[in-house]
């Protein structure tokens, strides 16, 4: 594409285009601004935008291992090793052995990572209300709704066309 035909992304009045791939493209490029929107903000504390969502599921208790945080965030193992790595480094996390389990590693804000969370969660919910100047709470809600709607028909996107699923989940050819 070049640049005299290069797709609109900050003009909420261009013309429409109800393709899928059009979805796509407006889905990746609010995603990165909303990336770029974080690591600026998350900048002045040494993060990015791809920690902040690790140490919100430690924080939080969402996650408390590295495969946990995997399944989360989608991330494969050795990523996620090398991102739990550098906040172990910058001192925001702790890896501890499970005393009832020890092949299994818990992971823990350190007392710098407890104090940090709460700022981390205020940056995001900032960059998030920017990106939603304007919007209604009904809007936000239909919004929500529409985002969790294509949550749901993802979960049928790893399956070849036209397979179906039984009552339990499981995939039928």
């Amino acid at each position: 594409m070049n640049q005299f035909n290069a797709p609109k992304f900050d003009d909420p009045d261009a013309p429409l285009d109800p393709s899928p791939l059009r979805v796509g493209q407006l889905i990746t490029a609010l995603r990165s601004r909303l990336l770029q929107g974080i690591d600026a903000h998350l900048a002045p504390y040494d993060l990015t935008a791809s920690q902040f969502p690790i140490l919100r599921y430690i924080g939080d208790g969402s996650a408390t291992t590295a495969a946990e945080l995997c399944r989360c965030l989608t991330y494969d193992t050795g990523s996620m090793t090398r991102m739990l790595d550098r906040l172990a480094d910058k001192g925001l996390i702790t890896r501890e052995r499970n005393p009832d389990d020890r092949r299994a590693v818990q992971l823990r804000l350190t007392p710098i990572g407890q104090a940090l969370h709460p700022k981390l969660m205020e940056i995001a919910e900032q960059v998030l209300a920017r990106h939603l100047a304007g919007f209604t709470p009904a809007e936000i809600e239909q919004f929500q709704r529409f985002i969790l709607r294509m949550l749901a028909n993802s979960r049928t996107c790893d399956k070849p066309h036209g397979a179906s699923e039984t009552a339990a989940g499981d995939p039928q050819p």
